[in-house]
């Protein structure tokens, strides 16, 4: 069954609810090294914080946590752990909201596939649930794919964004690199924020 890469903005996506349960485990635990390469782990080792500015310069300084932890699941009736890699971005300011990576193996109907997340977590609701959705090859299945994007007068390739219902919803856009993760996104009064830099 070919690996499938997930990419998403949402509400509230990954919980416990979801996948876990308490009885015994059924199936192999899974790693996430297969899908490193799809996720910014070079671009921000070391840095604390993500700089992003809009075009009239107003900046907003999230604070970087990583974190690669093991999450119990479940998939028909049967439970299994997954390697998950996570990268929060959180600003310390207005707390409303964050921004997320989330990388972790999982199954599919009980054989192996991959899911690939980005994501906004927001206490705010904006009426569906914008999703990309990437292949193991990193070709985009449900995503709008752009070799090269200028945002904010920042150039930046091999971009991924999610295909929203209206661009200018608040928290309705997403763009995402392998290389260096969230590089942009539009927040809640409708502005597009895009990666300046990384910071120690």
């Amino acid at each position: 069954m070919k690996k499938l890469i997930y990419l998403s903005v949402l509400l509230s996506f990954l919980s416990c609810n979801d996948f876990c349960d308490g009885s015994s485990k059924d199936l192999s635990i899974l790693r996430a090294y297969d899908i490193e390469y799809l996720l910014p782990l070079e671009s921000i080792k070391g840095s604390k914080y993500a700089l992003f500015n809009n075009a009239i310069g107003d900046e907003i300084k999230f604070e970087l946590d990583t974190d690669k932890v093991i999450k119990e699941r479940i998939i028909k009736g049967k439970v299994y752990e997954a390697e998950e890699y996570e990268i929060n971005y959180k600003n310390p300011d207005d707390l409303s909201y964050t921004l997320n990576v989330i990388g972790s193996g999982n199954y599919s109907d009980l054989e192996t596939s991959n899911l690939y997340v980005s994501c906004i977590l927001t206490q705010f609701v904006t009426g569906y649930t914008p999703l990309i959705s990437i292949d193991e090859d990193g070709s985009p299945i449900l995503a709008v794919f752009d070799n090269q994007l200028t945002l904010n007068g920042r150039k930046f390739t091999n971009v991924y964004s999610n295909m929203p219902i209206d661009e200018y919803d608040r928290f309705g856009r997403i763009y995402y690199t392998p290389e260096f993760g969230v590089v942009g996104f539009v927040d809640g009064e409708g502005s597009l924020y895009s990666l300046k830099e990384f910071q120690n």
